[in-house]
């Protein structure tokens, strides 16, 4: 399953539950990062405003908490 970060990269979910405890345990992280492309498995600088990793991560984790329960298990 793929899911679209908040930057527009696509990232291939391989372990649901693994994904959720790890957006889980990052969403309250203060530590500043920049905007990121991800290019043939590369993570490349890419222009826009500065946040932090904890509004990242819970921003994944809201969109694997709305993800279709269809998808989920079909990947399982």
């Amino acid at each position: 399953m793929v899911i679209v970060d908040m930057f527009g990269n696509k990232i291939q979910v391989t372990d649901f539950t693994q994904a959720l405890e790890q957006s889980r345990m990052c969403a309250n992280s203060p530590f500043k990062m920049k905007p990121f492309k991800l290019e043939s498995g590369f993570a490349y600088e890419a222009s826009g405003p500065e946040t932090t990793v904890g509004v990242y991560n819970a921003d994944l984790l809201v969109k694997l908490q709305n993800m279709p329960i269809s998808e989920i298990v079909s990947h399982v």
